[in-house]
């Protein structure tokens, strides 16, 4: 259970969110292949 503000909550959600389409931008760009290197 989150102990933050709503206010945090949904900046966190848009923070990965973010992470997520720009890991996958690494991989369409061949900048990493499948499960290799760390994000």
């Amino acid at each position: 259970m989150s102990t933050f503000g709503p206010q945090i909550e949904v900046a966190i959600a848009r923070v990965r969110a973010d992470i997520a389409r720009l890991h996958g931008e690494l991989t369409a760009n061949g900048l990493v292949v499948w499960t290799g290197g760390n994000v």
